[in-house]
């Protein structure tokens, strides 16, 4: 959430920074995962952009934000939203890739037994 502050894109609500302050954990609106790419990368690198929840709101305007960060192999995104009643749920496009930690569903085992790019190949496989 503080790498927002450094860069334009997605705009994270006040209320969020307020919660995450107030209960010392991420926001209840919030999803967080965890990867494991399988090659390192020497840059830093962070995307911030907004969303759009779709069939929860009629405007066409961003209702929801992401925020991903990679340091080396090392893959983080946080997914939120300011929506009353409505529960984010992790992708399970890639099973076993990206780890949810938050809300805290399973234990984390790390490194993951799969990386970013052995499931990716596994979405294309030799015919």
């Amino acid at each position: 959430m503080m790498l927002s502050c450094a860069h334009e894109g997605a705009e994270i609500p006040a209320a969020h920074y307020r919660e995450l302050y107030a209960r010392q954990e991420p926001p209840r609106q919030s999803l967080v995962s965890v990867g494991y790419a399988a090659d390192w990368r020497q840059e830093i690198s962070d995307f911030h952009f907004p969303l759009r929840l779709l069939g929860v709101t009629k405007s066409d305007e961003p209702n929801a934000y992401a925020i991903s960060l990679r340091v080396g192999k090392f893959m983080a995104q946080m997914i939120g939203h300011i929506i009353p009643n409505v529960i984010i749920h992790p992708e399970t496009s890639l099973p076993g890739v990206m780890t949810e930690i938050w809300p805290t569903v399973h234990a984390l085992n790390w490194p993951p037994a799969a990386t970013i790019s052995d499931a990716v190949m596994r979405m294309f496989p030799e015919s």
